[in-house]
């Protein structure tokens, strides 16, 4: 039957198409348009910071933008003012160029918000304007071409609507995911921007090809639609406020479930984009492949809400242990060696279904809901939906949470689908009809009422809870909750930030309080208190009486308090993003010394790149206390052009501090952000913290501390005032939480470490793998200096000259036995230099007997054979390959054992190699190499150059054939040690000719046998001295490069 002709059923309206919506077309849109918003956040983030409220108001009005435009491209149609496919066309170009632009518009806007002179504080005024460039302008002109393609000119062909609908979202959320987390990762700003630009040119493009050609022509089609049997205004009014709530509840359910991720996932960038995409593909597919049958589509409506609604009610809080429940899950695969993208894989098989049923429903209930709406309705059920959702999105994380609580919100989209469920089922029968409204709205309210109690009772429990271990006096999750069920909370706040929380205990000692954010143990009154001391006396000690300060990150005042309480700090700036902190700091204000009343502390309402854009004023000392890379909202302050920034405040002789929280990160990640500090600050230095943290001190100029000088400064009556509440008062226990030297801090990661910056965002990709599927961290461990006798470090300069004292060594055990904070080995080694000292003390046996557990595992076997070997008369000689066995045994047991603070005897090892080199003549050069590493960690320099060079003479009659494969790590160790020593005299000539000695004996380079770290930092070192002063930037030369300096 022709679509001309007039044999409809009574029951029936024919609806006039000229053709289906092309789909090719409708999905260039969607993919378009998740590019186009990827980079309008990103870009906003780049102008303005990343904040909550900012990705809000980008949210909003990009929504705003595409709904206005996708509104009137239909009414510029339907009067005819241009045809459809030239709207297209337009638009779509328009669009190009405006995301071509947005770099541009990103940098004229920084100067807006970040000028100097711009007060404090997230003004409604730059952000509006950063909102309407990059955010209302781009949604316009894509939302004309959106509705310019899916209108049709005679009316709207629904059916047909739906579908492009469904494969808008599927391609708007992949080209959102992989923007975000493959073209930006992958290839930078540089790349995906032009990338977004061509694919609306490409759209642009064709419709004024389409437009020039003639309509495209397409096979013609006719559908029927079931007409509602309730009259048509109130048809019309149901089906329109029916997309709306469709939104709201879709709205509430992603805000709670990405509540629940940041928890779980710790706010990181990946899943924060996976899980929205996640919902935006069950909605596509909600309309693409709906469930229930088309001619009862309001009876599937009514059923479908309440069902949905029943299923989250059930899932939310019928299971109170769900959070619980994820972090365990996440805990066990995190502990597999998988690769993230399996971790990914099953996280989707597992818990997926949570995000993605939900969503499947709305898209279900929406596609329903649109076969019951009139031909008036010209804006369709799934744009309301995705549009409504986007702009209930921001309300519930900026209003709803704070005001009713992350259970009672959840609860509004739950009580929503219900009620409505209960209001269509009532409307559907003429005797019930007038309690339709009443029922549903106490339907509503009981289930918020509900919702609201187990806020209340279970939520702000779950929602406060510790999240790592390591950081707090518990080993198991059991442990965990008991004890947060037995402290007192007396703070509890939900905001866009996330959750904060204060518990008050007494352990172990009485009112104690314990800040956590997200569930994370942040600071706690007593044991944490060691953080705070080492993250400002450091500074303090090291830039003398330092009167302008900068803190960033606030967290419960701590850091702030000690270094307004000292006298020489007139200006301390407090930078903090998060508002409701300031009243947390309040709260803590026994153990911050009051901060908020001290008169030299200032708070700064605002992000830290603002903060440091928006005045000209030198400071001393920079402290960033936003210590966790993985976090997406945290990213920022790890860049290559924050660093600038700082450096750009700091004095000629300013130090800048780097926290960083170390028990979500890999080696990876952490190599990034070393690798683009130290790229600023190359004279970098890394000290321990305590409880999983760690701080990056910098400075861009080579400097040197006299220890006098530091003693000093330390025995000062307001820093031992300080220090002495830690136990650190006793000189020099606070230089003993250095771990690498200034001039190796830079150098410790490989050349070929990924740098973080604004345009290839490297630790949004790192960070990700670091916290769900996280492998050991090891770089600390491996590059702790405190395993060197002859280190660079501060600590390791005063052993060389000094002798240890039994007060110095009780601090030790102090800080150990209170903190755990040294490694066991060094304090193990400390305990047998004290039992040196004093071999007779019960008390110090005792100690020493529970270390024992901590001694070398070759110590035992090395023993029992210089034991049989010493059973020998002095007229026999002990058979040759016992004294190799010896020799080898009690080498590893020495390179186990040797600290800056004890070095075993090396006698009867030094008599063995003596040995070895007169009856192995084979070896010789390996048995020299190792005498030359013990005369190196004894500071006889001369004798070991001599047994250096001896080993690597090239002469075979006296010091044998060139084999090293007795130890073929030997050869390494030894040109790491004689290019130090070179290095440290200051003669790069010769440390250079050392490296070339590596290069051509295929130690370092692309041809080397094996990767010796030791010898390569310290070449990487040589060749950033070497190549200094020829620079105006602090990039260090890759090893590859030695061969063209040659």
């Amino acid at each position: 039957m022709s679509w001309t002709s007039n044999n409809a059923q009574p029951n029936k309206e024919v609806v006039r198409t000229h053709h289906p919506i092309p789909v090719c077309a409708i999905m260039a849109n969607g993919l378009g348009l998740g590019m186009l918003f990827s980079h309008a956040f990103h870009f906003a983030s780049i102008s303005s910071g990343a904040t909550p409220y900012l990705q809000s108001w980008i949210l909003l009005l990009m929504a705003a933008g595409v709904g206005l435009g996708y509104f009137g491209a239909i009414q510029f149609i339907a009067t005819s003012c241009i045809q459809r496919w030239g709207l297209v066309g337009w638009a779509g170009l328009i669009t190009g160029i405006v995301s071509w632009l947005m770099p541009v518009v990103s940098q004229k806007l920084i100067s807006f918000w970040m000028s100097p002179g711009t007060p404090d504080g997230f003004l409604p005024g730059p952000t509006l304007l950063t909102s309407i460039c990059l955010g209302l302008i781009p949604g316009l002109f894509a939302g004309l071409s959106i509705g310019a393609t899916c209108h049709v000119s005679t009316g709207v062909n629904q059916l047909n609507t739906d579908k492009a609908t469904g494969w808008a979202l599927l391609t708007g959320s992949l080209g959102l995911f992989l923007t975000e987390l493959f073209l930006i990762q992958k290839f930078g700003l540089e790349f995906s921007n032009p990338m977004t630009a061509l694919v609306w040119l490409l759209i642009g493009g064709g419709g004024l090809i389409a437009k020039a050609g003639g309509q495209i022509q397409f096979q013609p089609s006719t559908f029927e639609k079931t007409m509602a049997q309730t009259p048509e205004e109130l048809q019309t009014v149901q089906t329109r406020r029916m997309g709306i709530y469709l939104g709201l509840t879709a709205a509430s359910t992603l805000t709670v479930w990405m509540r629940i991720s940041d928890w779980v996932f710790g706010d990181t960038f990946f899943w924060n984009y996976y899980w929205p995409c996640l919902a935006l593909i069950g909605i596509g597919l909600g309309f693409l492949t709906p469930i229930g049958k088309a001619k009862s589509s309001r009876r599937n409506l009514t059923w479908g809400l309440a069902f949905s609604g029943i299923l989250s009610f059930s899932f939310l809080y019928g299971f109170d242990d769900l959070p619980f429940w994820l972090r365990n899950l996440r805990n066990q695969l995190g502990e597999t060696t998988v690769s993230f993208p399996i971790h990914v894989l099953t996280y989707t098989a597992i818990v997926g279904g949570f995000i993605l049923i939900p969503s499947y429903a709305i898209g279900c209930l929406g596609y329903h809901a649109s076969q019951v709406q009139t031909s008036k309705t010209k804006f369709p059920t799934g744009f309301q939906v995705i549009l409504s959702t986007a702009l209930f999105w921001p309300l519930f994380q900026h209003l709803a949470m704070p005001l009713l609580g992350l259970a009672r919100q959840a609860g509004v989209g739950i009580a929503g689908m219900i009620s409505l469920a209960v209001f269509l089922a009532l409307q559907g029968h003429d005797k019930w009809r007038g309690l339709s409204k009443i029922a549903a709205a106490i339907c509503g309210l009981l289930i918020i009422s509900f919702t609201g109690s187990q806020f209340d009772k279970h939520w702000k429990r779950i929602f406060s809870q510790s999240d790592d271990l390591t950081t707090g006096f518990f080993s198991t999750r059991d442990e965990v909750i008991q004890w947060a069920y037995r402290s007192d909370q007396i703070v509890y706040k939900e905001s866009a930030y996330g959750s904060l929380a204060v518990h008050s205990y007494d352990y172990p000692r009485n009112s104690q309080l314990e800040l956590r954010i997200n569930g994370e143990v942040i600071e706690r009154g007593f044991a944490h208190q060691l953080k705070p001391v080492i993250n400002t006396m450091v500074p303090y000690i090291l830039h003398e009486n330092p009167e302008r300060v900068a803190i960033f990150g606030l967290r419960s005042g701590s850091a702030a308090g000690i270094l307004a309480s000292l006298p020489s700090v007139k200006q301390l700036h407090g930078v903090e993003v998060n508002f409701d902190l300031l009243s947390i700091i309040e709260q803590f204000s026994n153990s911050n010394g009051e901060l908020l009343q001290r008169d030299s502390f200032q708070f700064h309402h605002t992000t830290p790149s603002k903060f440091l854009r928006q005045s000209e004023e030198e400071l001393e000392i920079i402290i960033n206390q936003y210590a966790r890379p993985w976090k997406a909202s945290d990213t920022g302050w790890f860049s290559l052009e924050f660093y600038r920034d700082c450096e750009r405040r700091l004095s000629r002789e300013g130090l800048m501090i780097q926290n960083i929280q170390a028990n979500h990160v890999d080696d990876p990640t952490l190599e990034s952000v070393i690798a683009t500090f130290g790229s600023v600050f190359n004279q970098t230095s890394i000290w321990k913290l305590g409880y999983g943290e760690w701080m990056l001190i910098g400075t861009s100029t080579p400097r040197e501390w006299s220890l006098d000088l530091l003693k000093e400064r330390i025995e000062r009556e307001e820093v031992q005032s300080i220090l002495k509440s830690q136990d650190l008062d006793v000189w020099p226990m606070l230089l003993t939480s250095q771990i690498s030297g200034f001039e190796e801090g830079f150098h410790l990661v490989p050349d070929e470490s990924l740098m973080h910056s604004e345009t290839y965002p490297a630790l949004r990709m790192l960070g990700n793998n670091a916290y769900t599927s996280p492998a050991p961290l090891t770089l600390f461990e491996k590059n702790n200096r405190h395993f060197n006798t002859q280190s660079s470090l501060m600590i390791g300069g005063f052993a060389q000259r000094e002798s240890w004292k039994n007060e110095q060594l009780r601090a030790f055990s102090i800080l150990q036995i209170d903190h755990q904070f040294y490694d066991p080995k060094v304090f193990r080694s400390v305990v047998k230099r004290w039992l040196n000292l004093s071999p007779d003390e019960t008390p110090l046996q005792i100690l020493s007997a529970s270390t024992a557990k901590n001694e070398s595992p070759w110590t035992y076997e090395s023993e029992r054979l210089t034991t049989l070997i010493a059973s020998f008369s002095a007229d026999t000689e002990p058979p040759l390959e016992l004294v190799k066995q010896a020799a080898y045994h009690s080498l590893k047991a020495y390179r186990d054992q040797r600290t800056f603070i004890y070095r075993p005897d090396t006698s009867f090892l030094e008599a063995m190699l003596d040995h070895m080199i007169q009856k192995d003549p084979q070896n010789q050069r390996v048995y020299r190499m190792n005498l030359g590493e013990l005369a190196w960690d004894q500071g006889k320099t001369e004798q070991f150059l001599k047994l250096s060079e001896d080993a690597f003479n090239p002469e075979t009659e006296s010091f044998g054939p060139l084999n090293f494969s007795a130890e073929p790590m030997a050869p390494y160790r030894t040109l790491a040690l004689m290019s130090e020593h070179w290095w440290r005299k200051g003669q790069l000539e010769k440390a250079k000719q050392v490296c070339f000695q590596a290069l051509e004996g295929k130690y370092i380079g692309p041809n080397a046998t094996f990767h010796h770290s030791e010898l390569e930092q310290v070449v990487r070192k040589i060749l950033f001295a070497i190549d200094l002063p020829n620079q105006n930037s602090s990039e260090k030369q890759s090893i590859l490069e030695l061969e063209a300096i040659k």
